[in-house]
């Protein structure tokens, strides 16, 4: 992409971040910073990875195609708004689009005020851990729509509790019909 180290340098920045390269070999993953890692070697490490799960899909939709039954269709299933993978370059072989749909899977960023049903004046915090937030699933569905302009499927719908987050409380009433 860059043609010579010292076009990425001159791109990169590296002069700031003390990171200067002198050979194509010195250049890894963005990790062992001092402190912040350089954003534009991030930024260059994602959009490589992403590449790289791109071609591999559609590497494995070519395999599918070619050796399947032409009559299936063939999927990969999202993960709403997942930042890391480019989601259009990834739709690309794909005859449909779906998601996994886990309502209560931000607990650590999600959270809603509501106002009391016994007192209009005041209002409760609600989490996503405690029934999920509609605002975040319909964000997921839309993006996912989106994609390829289209309707999708649900693959994975969530029903009980989550493993990832840092609580992990059960499902409560209302949260699976969400």
């Amino acid at each position: 992409r860059y043609k010579s180290v010292d076009t990425l340098n001159d791109v990169w920045g590296t002069a700031f971040w003390s990171q200067r390269y002198t050979g194509w070999e010195q250049i890894g993953p963005p990790i062992l910073a001092v402190t912040e890692q350089n954003p534009s070697h991030v930024l260059d490490y994602y959009r490589f990875s992403s590449d790289a799960w791109v071609q591999y899909e559609a590497l494995q939709a070519r395999l599918l195609r070619a050796y399947g039954d032409p009559a299936k269709f063939v999927t990969h299933n999202y993960m709403g708004n997942f930042p890391d993978l480019d989601y259009h370059k990834l739709a690309g072989p794909l005859d449909l689009i779906t998601w996994d749909s886990y309502p209560t899977g931000y607990a650590e960023v999600v959270a809603v005020q509501l106002r009391s049903p016994e007192d209009p004046g005041a209002f409760r915090t609600l989490y996503a851990h405690d029934v999920g937030d509609p605002y975040v699933t319909g964000f997921c569905h839309a993006i996912t729509r989106g994609i390829k302009q289209a309707s999708f499927w649900v693959m994975e719908q969530q029903c009980g509790n989550i493993n990832w987050s840092a609580y992990n409380t059960g499902v409560g009433p209302g949260a699976v019909r969400l």
